[in-house]
Order: C-alpha cells, then sequence, then structure tokens
C-alpha cells in the first residue's frame, strides 16, 4: 500500500476568503474530525489577529473531500500563543462507492 496517496484525504488549506493563510492535517479521533495547524496561521505570528469567532469565518478545505465544516474551536488563546497549535472541530462529508457519508459530531 502507498501511504502517499493518503496525502490529498488528510491535508487541509486555510483560507480567509480568497486568501491562503497555511496548511493543516484532518485527523480523526472516534469518529471526531479536527483540524490541527499552527496558531499562527489563523491567528498570525503572535496571535494578534485573534478574536472569537475568528476560525468560524476560515474555510477549511481538502483535496479529496472538499470543504470542511467548521463545528467549534477547541482550546484558549494562551494555549495559541504558549503551543502555536489550534485545534478545530470540522464535519466532513466523504464519498465512498457511490455513497455520501455524513461525518460530523452529533450535539
Amino acid at each position: 500500500m502507498n501511504h502517499l496517496t493518503f496525502l490529498p484525504y488528510t491535508t487541509v488549506q486555510v483560507s480567509k476568503e480568497s486568501t491562503y493563510l497555511g496548511s493543516a492535517v484532518l485527523v480523526k479521533v472516534e469518529n471526531v474530525f479536527y483540524v490541527l495547524t499552527a496558531a499562527h496561521v489563523p491567528f498570525g505570528e503572535e496571535c494578534e489577529k485573534y478574536s472569537e469567532g475568528l476560525s468560524s469565518t476560515l474555510t477549511y478545505e481538502s483535496e479529496e473531500i472538499g470543504k470542511l465544516t467548521f463545528i467549534r474551536e477547541l482550546g484558549d488563546l494562551e494555549i495559541y500563543k504558549t503551543h502555536d497549535i489550534v485545534a478545530i472541530e470540522v464535519g466532513a462529508r466523504i464519498q465512498l462507492a457511490s455513497a455520501t457519508l455524513a461525518l460530523s459530531r452529533s450535539f
């Protein structure tokens, strides 16, 4: 098996409107999908662009899966500044053999 075939499913582009901000990785933990990226990607080098709700206005897109739906941001500004990481819970729609499975967390 060539593991490189998984890259288009796991890499995510993060954008604000038509401006590319950076890349992220898509991971699945217990049937929940998360976009993991450096906090400076959405929030700037020192998180100076951070504001409540900013993450929900960004676009998260996988080459193979397509647009991912924002659900919630995990963590807080202190974590982002200290560790330069942010996790965003997202919903994903994955095409499997002509059947669409809606994969997202239920509330």
